[in-house]
């Protein structure tokens, strides 16, 4: 299992605790990146990595501003709706803030089903069809239960899904996508202490894992529990840029 230490997590971190270690000087990098945006007014990246900064720097209007650049030029990208949603929570706007975080979410269920057409679940179908009688020849393995419930998941059957996951797990308790698939399903049918109960049980195991903070983060905008979606998004940006791990 990885150790991951954090520092001290409040409602301070996000510009105190990534900033001192990846910008050491916030005007010098907003001016590099304003003379990107003076070449190109369309480099998103330019107004996107900007509004990073601005966010960082505890500038929340120029943060919002930038961001909102960049969405208008990139409509579906996730990370500037939850980045901007975090500099609205740090203004106070709590209603715009959640109302970003679900348009990152709903970004990112589109993102994860695409493609999933009737010639897949055929597909997946088809591997209902194999896993079964693979479980029938190995009954006690879990990841021919895990297996299954991803194809069971992948065709939209949530039930049988978890009853694949959960039964993955009672055979072997250290299967940890388990637990995270299972988490995925219970988060698709909007049972949501669950998922954040599996989400939990995968930090346990992983606590470097930025994308499962993000899951957890998400679950708890759901259930209007925004301050602590927030110290999870912020644990995710740390983990993902290197600066909460010791």
């Amino acid at each position: 299992m990885d150790n991951c230490d954090f520092p001290d997590i409040d409602e301070t971190s996000f510009e105190s605790g990534p900033t001192y270690r990846t910008i050491a000087d916030y005007e010098k990098s907003i001016a590099d990146f304003t003379k990107m945006i003076e070449l190109d007014s369309n480099d998103i990246l330019g107004y996107f990595n900007r509004a990073r900064i601005y966010n960082m720097k505890g500038d929340y209007d120029a943060a919002i501003a930038d961001f909102t650049i960049s969405i208008k030029n990139n409509p579906t990208g996730l990370w500037a709706y939850r980045e901007r949603g975090m500099a609205y929570y740090k203004k106070g706007d709590h209603a715009s803030a959640k109302s970003d975080f679900i348009q990152a979410i709903n970004l990112n269920y589109i993102y994860n089903n695409r493609g999933i057409d009737e010639f897949i679940k055929e597909v997946f179908s088809q591997a209902i069809s194999e896993g079964t009688q693979a479980i029938n020849l190995h009954p006690k393995d879990g990841m021919k239960y895990l297996s299954r419930g991803d194809s069971y998941y992948q065709c939209g059957v949530f039930e049988k899904a978890i009853n694949d996951y959960t039964q993955a797990i009672n055979l072997d308790p250290d299967l940890v996508r388990a637990y995270l698939k299972r988490g995925h399903v219970y988060f698709s049918i909007g049972e949501y202490d669950k998922a954040i109960a599996d989400y939990t049980r995968m930090i346990d195991f992983d606590p470097c894992n930025d994308g499962v903070y993000n899951n957890r983060g998400d679950a708890f905008v759901l259930k209007e529990e925004l301050d602590r979606a927030i110290l999870d998004y912020t644990k995710a940006y740390m983990l993902k840029h290197n600066d909460g791990v010791k």
